[in-house]
């Protein structure tokens, strides 16, 4: 399992939830299932990886009870865009995305983020390429609907 969250997603949800998520750009949560024996191989070429691709700080644990904060953490990111949402209304969009293309593909999204003048969280499964990209708008105001949609497009 990788799932992302970007920074304003971690800034709700810490929010929403009082949770110790650090700041940073974005937070990638990935969840490991392997044998005992193979468990330290496989970890230390995920850090190496991680590192590689510029990764700023890097955490591992095989505590349950932080495993579950940090899945707590992931399965709040919709429930805090509804809860402390920016703006009255939510549009939530289902990207499928190679995940070697994730990286580009967000940055295009942070890109219309700042092109229409619209708040838009990024979270999702980098695993098997899916991104929810959450816009938010006022459904009241014609032109920022419209900008929303346009984004969308």
């Amino acid at each position: 399992m990788i799932e992302l969250l970007d920074s304003s997603a971690i800034r709700l949800v810490r929010e929403f939830t009082g949770l110790p998520l650090p700041e940073a750009e974005a937070l990638l949560l990935v969840d490991l299932e392997t044998t005992m024996d193979s468990s330290a191989r496989h970890l230390k070429a995920l850090v190496s990886s991680l590192r590689e691709s510029g990764a700023s700080e890097i955490r591992a644990s095989d505590k349950p009870e932080e495993m579950e904060r940090l899945y707590l953490a992931r399965k709040a990111v919709y429930p805090a865009c509804l809860k402390l949402r920016p703006k009255p209304n939510v549009l939530l969009e289902d990207l499928t995305v190679p995940p070697s293309k994730m990286p580009h593909v967000v940055k295009e999204i942070k890109a219309l983020e700042h092109k229409y003048g619209i708040p838009i969280v990024i979270f999702g499964h980098v695993g098997d390429g899916n991104l929810h990209p959450v816009i938010f708008a006022d459904a009241n105001i014609e032109d920022e609907w419209k900008r929303a949609f346009s984004a969308l497009s």
